[in-house]
């Protein structure tokens, strides 16, 4: 979040039709967000990869037994509430319970979405 912010802050300030650079080599500020947000792009792609491979069986199907432990990992150093934790049991490579009955679910949204920018 830090990062995003960061990030956000300092795109705001970029004039988008001035140059910036020394002299040769200069470039928009238009350039240097696009430059920006297309290495973004690339990033997460490559994260939306690495878990794929990660959480994916061949036949496309979700290792639910990889993503309940990498969920819980998750869970366990953010110090998720024992509901969250009890409600990442899985049997048979199947949630015991459905995740959207989860106590917490925008913790299970950030989760997603943290797993796929790192």
């Amino acid at each position: 979040m830090a990062g995003t912010q960061f990030m956000k802050v300092n795109l705001s300030n970029l004039r988008m039709d001035d140059l910036y650079g020394i002299e040769g080599q200069q470039v928009t500020g238009r350039q240097i967000k696009d430059t920006i947000m297309n290495a973004l792009n690339k990033l997460s792609d490559i994260g939306v990869k690495d878990l794929e491979d990660e959480l994916f069986n061949k036949d496309g199907s979700v290792n639910v037994t990889k993503l309940a432990k990498m969920l819980e990992d998750d869970a366990r150093e953010s110090d998720a509430n024992d509901n969250v934790l009890s409600g990442l049991k899985t049997a048979n490579n199947k949630f015991i319970m459905p995740l959207s009955s989860l106590s917490d679910n925008k913790w299970l949204e950030s989760r997603f979405i943290s797993m796929i920018n790192k």
